[in-house]
């Protein structure tokens, strides 16, 4: 949730399905860089969604984050057997 990325540590979050928020607002780290690592993992076969969130900034503890859906797909996720 608008995080700071690595887009070299992409071909190593492939295993894990993700769900990348961003505030489009964001002034701390732009939201380019975030769906930049989206695309990545993508392209190296990663399970991952993003969302761009247009009125939100740099702020994690926004109620945008925590809508039903967001928890109806994380514990939708199962470990590989």
């Amino acid at each position: 949730m608008s995080g700071n990325w690595d887009i070299t540590d992409a071909p190593q979050m492939t295993r894990t399905p993700m769900w990348i928020f961003h505030g489009a607002k964001d002034k701390v780290y732009p939201a380019a860089a975030a769906h930049a690592m989206a695309d990545s993992i993508k392209n190296h076969g990663g399970n991952v969604r993003y969302t761009e969130l247009p009125d939100m900034g740099n702020d994690c503890a926004s109620p945008l984050l925590y809508e039903k859906e967001t928890w109806k797909w994380l514990f939708s996720q199962k470990k590989p057997g």
